[in-house]
């Protein structure tokens, strides 16, 4: 999240409700940065632009609606884009998870692009998001792994 001091003070003091950061941010602005976790939203079916984000925060239950709240959509640039990240745990130990990428990875079919000298195509036996095919490199670059494919 990104709120003005402002905005910040009266979110630290949130109870009940759907909060709304009332402060616009502009560029070069002091503001405070606050990493929160979005889990949900809801949509108000008689509104197409109205509803919130489901999110938690870090200030343990006795904060808030037990350490959740609900932020308007468009507000505190909650999932924006310049302020969004995206984590992803598993529990699966590096061996494993590399032996199913290695599966994954031998299963689709690599070839050199011939109009882009040193790159390849890559297409998937079953459809595979970008960030999956990003994350199972970066598997394999942690372990060291290396995959013979062409």
């Amino acid at each position: 999240m990104a709120l003005s001091w402002d905005d910040f003070q009266r979110f630290t003091a949130y109870k009940t409700g759907v909060f709304s950061a009332v402060d616009e941010l502009t560029s070069g602005a002091d503001g405070v940065m606050h990493a929160v976790f979005c889990y949900g939203w809801w949509d108000d079916p008689r509104s197409g632009s109205d509803g919130y984000w489901l999110c938690k925060n870090s200030w343990f239950t006795d904060w808030g609606l037990k350490g959740t709240f609900k932020m308007a959509y468009g507000s505190a640039y909650i999932m924006q884009p310049d302020y969004t990240f995206a984590v992803q745990f598993t529990t699966a130990n590096f061996a494993a998870r590399t032996s199913q990428v290695k599966q994954r990875l031998k299963q689709a079919s690599f070839v050199y692009d011939p109009t882009a000298p040193g790159c390849v195509l890559y297409n998937p036996k079953q459809p595979l998001r970008l960030v999956k095919l990003a994350d199972d490199l970066a598997t394999l670059a942690v372990t060291s792994s290396v995959i013979t494919v062409l």
